[in-house]
């Protein structure tokens, strides 16, 4: 039993070997103690003991100071994140009824304006009303009587300033009530000047220049009846046919003899042209009914008509049909 305990396996070949031999003799490895059999290993290991316990106590002190993770240095910590959260939720409050108060403000004040301008214009309409009363009653009574019949007049026809005092004047008003009247009617001489025209044009056909003219004879200012040419929707070009038309209806004329006459109511020598290129006249027809009117008045040799046919614009051979026609061989 005691050599038992002197003696080991040796841990390279397994041989028993006594204990205190540094070498095996069988295989000559070398036997070395246990590390934890040393005296240097107990030394580190008193010392890591020491450095550990001190660190403990460091630690108690320092949860004593700071609080650690125990509870009572948490209560004592304020919990800022619910403030900070209902100090923004407070000013957003805050803000909402400030919103809230401005806009009440601006509609108690938009009102407040609304009111004032209502007020600001029954107030304006009633001066009106009133001034309008006061200059009523100042009137005399030709000057209202005068207004009245102007009124009238415009109602259902169109004047120049001029023509309408002279209507009144021959109505027997005086020249005073007249201009009053004239000048208090309320009347715009443009738009007077434009339906003149445009009456005149239903009747029967201008040509500008002539519109124009006879607007100015109805006493228009020139800038007023100009104002009424350019503005009455007239298409010049069928005013020229439709004069063209209307000449043809009664009496007999050439190409020529045609255009000359549309050139003489002031069309335009392309708006004569049109409207004689357009009127569907037969011009031998026209000289023969030329021809006819002619030896109607007076007496003709045949050569004497032919030649009077030319006159009026007709060609030789339209004219020699005419005085065919009209019992020539």
């Amino acid at each position: 039993m005691a050599q038992s305990n002197k003696m080991m396996s040796c841990k390279t070949c397994g041989a028993e070997i006594a204990k205190s031999a540094k070498r095996c003799p069988h295989c000559g490895a070398k036997n070395s103690k246990p590390f934890y059999k040393k005296w240097w290993f107990w030394l580190i290991v008193i010392v890591v003991i020491f450095a550990a316990a001190g660190n403990s106590s460091d630690n108690d002190t320092d949860n004593k100071d700071y609080g650690g993770t125990g509870s009572v240095a948490d209560e004592n910590i304020p919990d800022t994140s619910n403030s900070a959260d209902n100090k923004d939720n407070s000013d957003s409050s805050q803000e909402t009824e400030n919103t809230k108060t401005d806009e009440k403000t601006d509609e108690k004040s938009d009102e407040k304006s609304d009111e004032k301008a209502d007020d600001k214009s029954d107030e304006e309409n009633s001066g009106a009303n009133e001034e309008k009363d006061e200059h009523e009653e100042q009137l005399t009574t030709g000057q209202r009587n005068a207004l009245a019949s102007a009124k009238a007049y415009l109602a259902f026809s169109a004047f120049s300033y001029e023509g309408l005092i002279r209507q009144l004047e021959f109505e027997k008003y005086t020249h005073e009530d007249a201009v009053y009247a004239a000048d208090h009617c309320g009347a715009d001489w443009f738009e007077q000047a434009v339906k003149s025209a445009k009456s005149y044009l239903n009747v029967t056909a201008f040509s500008k220049e002539g519109l124009i003219d006879q607007l100015e004879y109805e006493k228009f200012t020139t800038e007023q009846a100009s104002y009424a040419a350019d503005n009455c929707g007239a298409d010049w070009n069928e005013q020229a046919l439709k004069s063209a038309k209307s000449y043809l209806d009664f009496s007999a004329f050439s190409y020529v003899g045609l255009v000359r006459q549309l050139e003489f109511e002031k069309f335009t020598t392309e708006q004569a042209t049109y409207a004689a290129d357009n009127c569907g006249a037969d011009w031998f027809e026209q000289a023969v009914k030329a021809a006819k009117s002619y030896l109607g008045i007076m007496s003709f040799s045949k050569e004497g008509l032919i030649n009077q046919l030319e006159f009026e614009g007709f060609t030789r051979e339209q004219a020699e049909y005419g005085a065919k026609e009209n019992g020539y061989e």
